[in-house]
C-alpha cells in the first residue's frame, strides 16, 4: 500500500484486537510473504503473456491457486478501515457506537473524493459530512471490480435482476439529512457498506495480501429478538452486518422515512427475499415486512415481501401484496431495457427448490404481467407455465404451480381467459402439465395439507 502519511492524518480512534499483526517484526514477516507471494503470481502473469503455460498448464490458475491457498491457510485480516472526513464535533456519535467488527477508524481532508482515497490507501469506506447536515459514504470500488449498487439511498427501476440482487454490496450512501437519533443507524450503514465492500467479486490478490477481505474461521453467535443464532463461516461478517441492520428496522416499526431508514430498507428487503441469505424464517419475514412498512410507495419491497411470504406459505397474504405491488407498478416506470420473461425462465431452469423460489417466481410473473402489453399476458402465462414443467424444478410439486397459476388469475385484468376450454379434449402435452383447474387449484391452496408437501421440499 501506498505511504499514507501524506493523506490520512492519524488514526484516532483505537481499534479491537484483530489478526492483523501489529508489531514491527509482525508487519515486517508479513510484507515478506505478501512481495513473494505477488512476485509468484507476476512470474506467472509473465510466463502465460509469453506463452510458456503451454509448457506448464497449472501456470494459468496461479492466481486463483494462491488466493484460495491463502484463504485457506486463513492469511490475516485487517480490521474495517474507515476514514473520516475533517473528523469535529459532528463525527462524535459515530465513535460511541459499539460494533462486532474490529475497526481502524482515520481522519482525513476532504480536498480528495472518498472513492479515490480508498484506493489510494487501502480503505473500506469514507464518509464526509454535508453542508446540509448530511452524509455521503464512499467505499473502496475499482473500474475491474465494480459495485453491483450505485447507492441503497436511491430507488431502481423495477425488474427482476434488481428486485432479487446477486450481490448487496455499494458504492456509497448519499443521505441529505441525517437526524440526532440516527446515528447508530447511520453507523450500521457504514459498517455494512465497509464489510460488502469486501465482497469476493469487489477483491482481488492484492486485496486478500494486504488483509481486505472477510475472514471465515470463527463462528461467532450473534442474539437477534433474543433467540441465539449460529452464523456459517462463509457467510459470518456480511450476514451479522446485514442481520443488525435488519434488527435496528424492526425495533423502529413507526419510524419516519428518512434516507438513512429508506437505504437500510432497501438492503433489507434484498436480503430477506435472497435464498443465500442464512437466517431463521420469521426473522426473515420481520425484515421483508419492516423493509415494505418503511417505503410504503415502492413496488420493489412488496414484491421482496410477497416473495418471503410464499416462502412461509402465507399465500393469500403474498395474492393480496402482489396485486398492490401490481398497481404500484403500472404507475411507475419499469426499466424498457430487461427482457423480464427472460429472468424469470432463468430462474425457473437455475433456482432451488425452495419454497421461497417459488415465491420469486411469482413476484416476478408480477412484475412481467405489468410490463408486457395485455394482449400478450395469457400466451406469456402459458409459456412460463410449460417452462416450470420442462425445468424440472416443479415436480412433486403440483400444488406450486397451481398456486403460480391462481397468482396469474388473480393479476390478470381479464382472468376469463385463462379458464379452460369447456368442449376441447387435452391434448398429450398440456395433458402432461397436469395443471389442475382454477376451481381446484384455490381449493388445494385453501387446504392445509399443501403446508406439508412444501415445508417438506424445503
Amino acid at each position: 500500500m501506498t505511504n499514507t502519511k501524506s493523506r490520512i492524518d492519524s488514526s484516532f480512534h483505537a481499534a479491537p484486537a484483530a489478526t492483523w499483526p501489529r508489531t514491527l517484526a509482525g508487519k515486517a514477516l508479513q510484507t515478506y510473504r505478501g512481495w513473494s507471494i505477488q512476485a509468484a503470481d507476476s512470474i506467472a502473469r509473465f510466463a502465460v503473456d509469453i506463452g510458456a503455460d503451454g509448457l506448464l498448464p497449472t501456470l494459468r490458475t496461479t492466481t486463483g491457486d494462491l488466493r484460495d491457498w491463502m484463504l485457506d491457510q486463513h492469511w490475516p485480516v485487517r480490521p474495517l478501515r474507515i476514514a473520516v472526513a475533517n473528523p469535529g464535533a459532528w463525527s462524535e456519535p459515530l465513535f460511541e457506537q459499539s460494533s462486532p467488527f474490529p475497526i481502524d477508524w482515520f481522519a482525513t481532508d476532504r480536498s480528495t473524493p472518498g472513492a479515490a482515497v480508498c484506493r489510494w490507501n487501502g480503505l473500506d469506506a469514507t464518509i464526509e459530512h454535508l453542508g446540509s447536515g448530511g452524509v455521503n459514504i464512499s467505499t473502496l470500488e475499482r473500474s475491474e471490480c465494480p459495485s453491483l449498487w450505485e447507492d441503497w439511498a436511491k430507488a431502481r427501476p423495477a425488474s427482476f435482476p434488481t428486485i432479487f440482487p446477486l450481490r448487496f454490496d455499494t458504492a456509497g450512501i448519499h443521505c441529505e439529512h441525517v437526524g440526532e437519533h440516527e446515528w447508530p443507524l447511520l453507523h450500521q450503514l457504514l459498517v455494512t457498506a465497509s464489510v460488502l465492500s469486501r465482497d469476493p467479486a469487489r477483491t482481488n490478490l492484492d486485496d486478500i495480501i494486504n488483509g481486505r477481505y472477510c475472514p471465515t474461521a470463527a463462528t461467532p453467535r450473534l442474539s437477534l429478538g433474543g433467540t441465539p443464532v449460529q452464523f456459517t463461516p462463509q457467510q459470518e461478517w456480511s450476514l451479522i452486518a446485514t442481520s443488525q441492520l435488519g434488527s435496528m428496522l424492526i425495533e423502529q416499526p413507526g419510524a419516519a422515512a428518512t434516507p438513512a431508514r429508506c437505504a437500510a430498507a432497501r438492503l433489507v428487503g434484498a436480503c430477506a427475499a435472497s435464498g443465500s441469505w442464512q437466517t431463521r424464517e420469521h426473522f426473515r419475514l420481520a425484515c421483508a415486512r419492516a423493509a415494505a412498512t418503511v417505503l410504503k410507495n415502492d413496488p420493489t419491497p412488496l414484491l421482496q415481501l410477497a416473495a418471503v411470504q410464499i416462502g412461509a406459505t402465507l399465500d393469500e397474504e403474498a395474492v393480496a401484496n402482489l396485486a398492490r405491488a401490481q398497481n404500484l407498478l403500472r404507475q411507475a416506470s419499469a426499466d424498457p431495457d430487461v427482457d423480464h420473461i427472460a429472468f424469470l425462465h432463468a430462474e425457473a431452469a437455475t433456482g432451488e427448490t425452495k419454497p421461497l423460489t417459488t415465491g420469486r417466481l411469482a413476484s416476478g410473473l408480477c412484475i412481467a404481467m405489468a410490463t408486457v402489453p395485455e394482449s400478450r399476458v395469457r400466451f406469456m402465462v402459458e409459456d412460463f407455465v410449460e417452462e416450470l414443467t420442462d425445468s424440472g424444478i416443479m415436480i412433486e410439486r403440483e400444488q406450486d404451480l397451481a398456486l403460480l397459476h391462481k397468482v396469474a388469475r388473480s393479476l390478470a385484468t381479464h382472468p376469463e381467459c385463462f379458464a379452460p376450454a369447456a368442449e376441447a379434449e387435452p391434448s398429450q402435452a398440456s395433458a402432461s402439465l397436469t395443471l389442475p383447474t382454477v376451481e381446484s387449484a384455490s381449493q388445494q391452496v385453501a387446504k392445509p395439507k399443501r403446508r406439508s408437501p412444501r415445508r417438506k421440499a424445503a
